[in-house]
């Protein structure tokens, strides 16, 4: 027969264990948290805090208002991309903040571990609960300037989020365009965006995902020898 100790025991007991369980619950959803800006700018925040030339701006392919580096004030440069780019809405709100490293005479192997590296480490930084999903895709992206499709092999590695209560995605890719055009380089590609920003920027190019075997074989046609022999 339990006494009024026993119960007192008991019950100090059971409150200790809900006591640390109500603290791992609370400590895990503080410090495991999507991004919310990349550079030193806030997703879903106002372009007017970071640049007062309202003139600097022009319209995207795909009806956003398009910012360049030069342009803004307050973005905080990273050593390991060149240049940037940040989308804008309607009603100035940001909705895509983007990051392009460029290389020159690129293995295609050298972009795809620097783009798993970076994308392990943001996991990392964050203590993203979540996994980024690997995409291999085969893209025909819509060039404005020629109105042709150019071809790009494109390794991508993603992970969804909410960014003040809208859907977000970070996303990591290696793009390598077809090098016959000689018209753009192949590129190490980080953003950070709303998710139906990502829906809209889609909607002239034409996306096929496909198995890794297939990317591989993609590369000959685009004018890579990474792989011959192989």
């Amino acid at each position: 027969m339990l006494t009024s100790n026993n119960n007192y025991l008991w019950y100090a007991y059971i409150m200790k264990i809900l006591l640390t369980l109500i603290v791992l619950f609370f400590s895990s959803s503080v410090v495991a948290e999507f991004p919310t800006k990349l550079f030193g700018v806030e997703l879903n925040d106002d372009i007017k805090n970071y640049t007062k030339n309202q003139k600097s701006m022009e319209l995207s392919d795909h009806g956003f208002l398009d910012w360049y580096y030069v342009d803004l004030e307050k973005l905080i440069p990273n050593l390991n991309f060149e240049s940037y780019r940040i989308f804008q809405d309607e009603n100035d709100i940001i909705v895509s903040i983007q990051g392009y490293k460029p290389y020159d005479n690129l293995k295609v192997s050298d972009c795809v571990e620097d783009a798993n590296q970076l994308s392990d480490f943001l996991k990392s930084k964050y203590e993203l609960s979540k996994e980024f999903e690997i995409n291999y895709i085969k893209e025909s992206f819509y060039d404005s300037l020629s109105e042709e499709y150019i071809l790009f092999n494109v390794y991508e590695r993603k992970v969804t989020g909410t960014v003040k209560n809208k859907k977000s995605l970070l996303q990591v890719s290696c793009e390598f365009p077809d090098r016959k055009t000689g018209r753009y380089r192949s590129f190490l590609h980080l953003k950070l965006q709303n998710y139906s920003f990502e829906k809209k920027e889609d909607e002239k190019n034409i996306l096929e995902y496909v198995s890794f075997n297939e990317f591989v074989k993609n590369f000959k046609e685009l004018g890579y020898n990474d792989f011959v022999g192989l």
